[in-house]
């Protein structure tokens, strides 16, 4: 889970799994300003499922999830999430100063 303060959404990441080796797994918004939630993203997959980096603020969501060798980012205003296939990132960090700037280390060492 994740709480964007600044915005007022909180993201929330769920998954079960199956005794198929899948896993269905889900990414919830919570707006908390207009009391809604919206599924953002529903998959089943023969992987865990598992988030290994999640970063909320202004409104900015990135995070990963294990076994995928990228990043998937979202702007709140643009309302999509886009998915980077940078290599398999190490770390996330987002500037405290500046939410827009964002720095990834990948297993290549390239920042």
């Amino acid at each position: 889970m994740c709480h964007d303060e600044e915005k007022g959404l909180i993201y929330v990441f769920t998954s079960q799994y199956l005794i198929n080796n899948t896993a269905d797994f889900s990414l919830y918004l919570v707006e908390l300003d207009k009391q809604r939630i919206t599924r953002l993203i529903h998959g089943n997959k023969k992987h865990r499922g598992i988030v290994n980096h999640l970063i909320c603020n202004s409104g900015i969501l990135v995070f990963t999830i294990q076994d995928y060798s990228g990043i998937w980012t979202r702007y709140h205003e643009d309302a999509q999430i886009v998915y980077d296939n940078v290599g398999n990132v190490f770390e996330v960090l987002m500037s405290d100063d500046n939410p827009t700037d964002i720095a990834l280390l990948t297993e290549d060492n390239i920042v």
